[in-house]
């Protein structure tokens, strides 16, 4: 996956609002029921499962801003942005975090991975009533959902 043009930024929330539209996805069309009142506790597992695995925008700038000792501050100047240390240093976190790159997401293992921990979950999670299609369809639907995911829409 390659860079994206768009300057979207991702952050920990996009994380949240994509596992919500994953969620949202998989119970419209009936592929997964769950109680209503579970949906909020669901969605936060789901967070959890994944977010070590998505690496975001927010994430990168971080760590870029902590490989150079500098403080959330010193964003503010674009000056310190457009440097070269700054370019530099973000080049270098930015490689750290991998090839596959969607959106503003940085997966650190490959969609269909993260779909199938996604799709296992569903299938022992205590909170889920009931799963309907096979574990590939699940995986395929995440997938979708993942790939047409626009972070600038989500907040």
């Amino acid at each position: 996956m390659k860079d994206r043009a768009s300057t979207a930024l991702t952050s920990r929330n996009s994380v949240q609002h994509l596992c919500k539209s994953i969620l949202n996805r998989l119970d419209n069309s009936k592929v997964i029921r769950f109680p209503s009142e579970k949906r909020a506790e669901l969605q936060e597992e789901m967070v959890g499962l994944i977010s070590p695995y998505i690496f975001t925008d927010e994430d990168l700038r971080s760590k870029t801003l902590e490989m150079l000792g500098a403080s959330s501050d010193m964003l503010m100047d674009a000056g310190f942005t457009e440097s070269s240390n700054y370019r530099t240093a973000r080049s270098m976190v930015r490689k750290s975090f991998g090839d596959d790159e969607l959106n503003g997401f940085y997966f650190q293992k490959s969609l269909r991975e993260i779909a199938k921990m996604m799709a296992e979950f569903f299938m022992s999670s205590p909170l889920v009533d009931d799963v309907f299609e096979s574990d590939n369809e699940v995986i395929l639907r995440v997938v979708e959902v993942v790939k047409r995911f626009n972070p600038e829409q989500s907040h």
